[in-house]
């Protein structure tokens, strides 16, 4: 299910699946859908809409979002 809610909010061609998401400190998990993530990254075939996962770039991104809420 949660799959299926991130797939419509994020443009992925199905299920959001193999995706890798970062939420700040104003995220709301209502009962009215999913929260669009600050920042995510995928390994998916054919999206081009955010980066492919590397590691080191996600670090990086958290970091920045947690230096943003201190």
């Amino acid at each position: 299910m949660l799959g299926i809610a991130y797939g419509r909010l994020l443009p992925t061609p199905a299920a959001a699946w193999d995706v890798y998401m970062l939420f700040g400190p104003n995220a709301t998990w209502s009962k009215s859908g999913v929260p669009k993530p600050d920042y995510w990254m995928h390994q998916l075939g054919g999206v081009t809409a955010a980066p492919r996962h590397d590691g080191g770039v996600f670090a990086g991104q958290t970091q920045k979002l947690l230096d943003e809420t201190r």
